[in-house]
């Protein structure tokens, strides 16, 4: 089984979407999201959020 493990960032002060399109383009070859994980930060000024996509593929 394949698997990847793509990570998306954004400053949740200056930005209000989040590209998802290496992911979706992903799942329309096949692949299956298994697990998403998110985490904020606060550093510098900035609140960071961390998505953490986890896609496999048999």
């Amino acid at each position: 089984m394949e698997k990847k493990e793509i990570l998306k960032t954004i400053n949740l002060l200056t930005e209000t979407t989040l590209d998802i399109s290496e992911i979706t383009a992903l799942v329309k070859e096949g692949w299956h999201l298994k697990d998403i994980s998110v985490n904020v930060e606060e550093t510098d000024g900035k609140k960071l959020l961390y998505m953490t996509y986890i896609l496999v593929k048999k």
